[in-house]
């Protein structure tokens, strides 16, 4: 089992803890999905602006329940209002097979997706 890690004052969160906020918000997407075209619509763009929507501060509703948050890398600025970086980090889990390795890429020593490097981003926890 995977611990958390120590980046500077930042802590990274666990494998584990990242993918139950990946299912929380994967639950809300699903959500939408079942109201045909425009839930369809706002899931899309939930899953992939959540992370940068202003008034959740680089949080989406996952990570804020696992006190985690995706802030530039290295600077450890929040990405709110940067809808691009959040999109960026989105797009590798929508393209077959790649996703799956992606994923794994949370297991790896600085736990940055390959949509967190493509982005310049990380996810950290909350003090």
């Amino acid at each position: 089992m995977s611990t958390s890690k120590s980046v500077g004052k930042s802590i990274l969160p666990t494998a584990g803890e990242r993918c139950l906020a990946a299912l929380i918000d994967l639950a809300i997407v699903g959500v939408f999905s079942l109201i045909p075209i425009l839930g369809w619509l706002v899931g899309a763009a939930y899953f992939f602006l959540k992370d940068a929507l202003v008034f959740m501060d680089g949080q989406s509703v996952g990570k804020r329940v696992m006190k985690m948050r995706v802030v530039a890398y290295p600077d450890l600025i929040s990405i709110k209002n940067d809808y691009r970086s959040s999109a960026m980090r989105q797009i590798t889990l929508i393209l077959p097979i790649f996703n799956i390795i992606d994923m794994l890429m949370v297991f790896s020593t600085d736990r940055r997706r390959f949509g967190d490097q493509l982005s310049g981003t990380m996810v950290i926890k909350e003090n």
